[in-house]
């Protein structure tokens, strides 16, 4: 569900701190059922809040950078990645 409330928030700028919020609470959801593609694509998109937001810099940087280290260690190919990585042209 937080999820779901994240992605409505992102299609608004003015609810980008929201958006943050219920895409780290999906993250942290993700996580605790272990690495899987979701987990990367919601670590995407939590960065793409935390841009809109204007979080630090770095910190939208790590997410992107831990999303791409759990599709390495899934073995996904680089051709196969760009619906995880960019989910709605995002």
């Amino acid at each position: 569900m937080c999820e779901n409330q994240g992605l409505l928030a992102l299609r608004s700028p003015d609810e980008a701190g929201a958006a943050r919020d219920s895409l780290a609470e999906a993250v942290e959801r993700w996580r605790a059922l272990g690495l899987t593609s979701w987990l990367a694509r919601s670590l995407v998109l939590r960065a793409e809040a935390e841009r809109r937001s204007g979080a630090a810099r770095a910190r939208s940087q790590r997410s992107d950078a831990e999303a791409e280290q759990i599709l390495d260690r899934l073995g996904t190919p680089r051709r196969q990645r760009s619906t995880v990585l960019h989910p709605m042209g995002v």
